[in-house]
């Protein structure tokens, strides 16, 4: 099997320690062809002369695919550079990752291998945001860089929400099961490989037989992982990482997909990343669409509670967040066909009012906005 090399920035490297990873260039003078020399060793550490070398002498120096992992724990674990260019780094191989996953065509071994990567990178993520709390992530991820594909950008920003909020409502949360719920909320589209693209990355206005593909996403995703989970090894709680792939969708009050489970049938990192789903759905801007601001987004969840959502897990999420919404508050919600596994063009929302006419001041009567 042929080696595959990918990528990287010079000023990412560090000076005077060992790098760890073997650096390439492609020597090849011909455009569709490439053959990488090896020009540094990964048991030397890097000076400033030969660093400002580098970048003076080469367009582009590669290292082998073989060798990326070290090379996140050395961007992850790096003094000098910012969090947005470490996640960038870590994002980027995310993508990475979830793209093989998703042009397999199939193969049992391209996915396998794809997964453990996964498990890697989202430990490597652990590392970039475990102290950071959930604005603090929503600021991080609007400084990242955003792909065409909605379902890895997404994917991503649901991994980082989840590892914030159970962090968040449980500082006495292992690494393990931070770890457990990343790479279930990194994996929980992963049944979407069996929809077109053209349908899963469609901004809204999804007809009523293509929203029916996506609903059995779920069930896909739990389908295909069920079958890898002998040759997925150890190391992960691959039921945890099953149930977030298979109940991402269920609803508190049974009204979800793709069981209609309810309130205790429900596994809690599901839960969670429900929450995260939510969230980066309405609040993270995308090319195609204007969002909210954190605070009118949590009232806006704050409708959803005891329907979509876990009162006990949204109350403690609120108490992490040091937010609070007086019951009623709410003046919107969002439109009943809103689902976070569906791209869309605008949040749409519809006000909240009480019918005074009949002085009937229980009833609650929606507008559309």
């Amino acid at each position: 099997m042929k080696d595959v090399y990918f990528s990287i920035n010079i000023d990412y490297l560090p000076l005077n320690d060992v790098l760890g990873i073997d650096l390439y260039i492609n020597s090849s003078s011909k455009e569709a062809k490439t053959h990488f020399i090896k020009i540094f060793p990964a048991n030397d550490s890097l000076n400033l002369e030969f660093k400002e070398h580098l970048k003076n002498k080469y367009f582009r120096v590669y290292v082998n695919e073989k060798q990326r992992n070290n090379y996140l724990k050395l961007i992850t674990r790096s003094t000098f550079i910012t969090d947005v260019q470490k996640t960038n780094v870590v994002k980027d191989t995310a993508i990475h990752y979830l793209d093989s996953i998703f042009n397999s065509n199939g193969d049992k071994d391209v996915i396998i291998g794809s997964i453990h990567d996964c498990r890697e990178t989202v430990d490597n993520m652990v590392d970039v945001i475990h102290d950071k709390n959930v604005e603090e992530i929503q600021s991080l991820i609007a400084e990242l860089s955003f792909h065409d594909f909605y379902t890895f950008d997404h994917s991503i920003n649901v991994c980082m929400y989840s590892i914030g909020i159970l962090k968040g409502i449980d500082p006495n949360i292992t690494r393990d099961d931070l770890i457990n719920i990343g790479v279930g909320a990194l994996l929980h589209d992963i049944g979407k490989i069996k929809v077109p693209t053209s349908v899963i990355n469609k901004p809204s206005h999804l007809s009523d037989e293509e929203f029916e593909k996506i609903k059995k996403h779920p069930i896909d995703g739990y389908d295909i992982l069920k079958e890898l989970k002998p040759s997925l090894g150890e190391g992960i709680d691959w039921e945890s990482v099953l149930a977030v792939v298979c109940d991402h969708h269920e609803n508190y009050d049974g009204s979800g997909y793709p069981h209609g489970k309810k309130n205790k049938d429900i596994h809690y990192f599901p839960k969670v990343c429900m929450l995260a789903d939510i969230l980066d759905a309405i609040t993270t801007k995308r090319s195609y669409n204007e969002v909210l601001p954190i605070e009118k987004a949590l009232e806006i969840m704050g409708g959803m509670v005891g329907k979509k959502i876990d009162p006990e897990l949204f109350a403690k999420f609120l108490g992490y967040m040091k937010i609070y919404i007086p019951e009623g508050k709410t003046t919107h919600k969002l439109n009943e066909k809103f689902d976070p596994s569906v791209p869309f063009e605008v949040v749409e929302l519809e006000e909240v009012k009480k019918d005074k006419e009949k002085g009937d001041f229980g009833k609650i009567i929606t507008k559309a906005s």
